[in-house]
């Protein structure tokens, strides 16, 4: 102990995930610099499944309720938003809904990430439809396939095209879904190295919108 915490953490975490992460495994390194730290990136499903069983110590992940094993620690819950090139017939629409968007072709990732099965969810509960014209598992490859007109998507506000001239991302008209955030622990004891890390990541979100 007088040399300071040791050992490993292992973190899994979803793409494009940032919410003051990175600089948060910064502050962590500088200040634990014997904690080796391994980073993990898996679909959410597969996240809750590894954190459950073990195999990761914490994860950042999309999650709304805690399935068995896991504890949530909510960071946010946004709406998600309508994603076009910008030629297509809805870009200049100030919302577009879900009844509009399912007549357009698809771009999505997996089952088992995140926003997939956030945008399933919804659709199915809503008794719509949509057609998966392509179906990828990195973002760059979805945004660049929406920005050339080969398909919309319904993508998580936190994705940034400020430096995609070519694509769109509008607001979704009610009911949209949301994209729900979290950290996810075991439901049991958690390491000292783990409870530090989600303080100091906590300590780096910002600070809710006002109303």
């Amino acid at each position: 102990m007088a040399g300071g915490m040791g050992g490993r953490l292992t973190i899994g975490i979803m793409q494009c995930f940032r919410r003051g992460l990175t600089e948060a495994l910064a502050t962590f390194h500088a200040e634990h610099p014997r904690v080796e730290l391994r980073l993990v990136q898996a679909p959410s499903l597969e996240l809750l499944d590894r954190v459950a069983v073990g195999a990761l110590d914490l994860a950042f992940a999309c999650a709304r309720t805690a399935p068995a094993g896991v504890h949530l620690t909510p960071l946010d819950d946004r709406s998600m938003v309508f994603a076009c090139h910008a030629g297509h017939p809805l870009a200049q629409r100030a919302a577009v809904s879900l009844r509009e968007a399912v007549e357009e072709d698809f771009v999505d990732y997996p089952p088992g990430w995140g926003s997939r099965t956030v945008v399933d969810a919804t659709l199915a509960e809503h008794g719509l439809r949509r057609r998966l014209a392509c179906e990828v598992g990195d973002t760059d490859t979805l945004l660049d396939l929406v920005a050339h007109g080969l398909g919309v998507a319904v993508l998580p506000p936190s994705l940034d095209a400020r430096h995609r001239d070519e694509l769109r991302m509008i607001p979704l008209a009610p009911p949209a879904p949301t994209f729900p955030t979290a950290i996810v622990t075991p439901a049991g004891a958690t390491s000292a190295a783990a409870r530090i890390l989600l303080d100091t990541v906590l300590a780096r979100q910002p600070a809710p919108a006002a109303r």
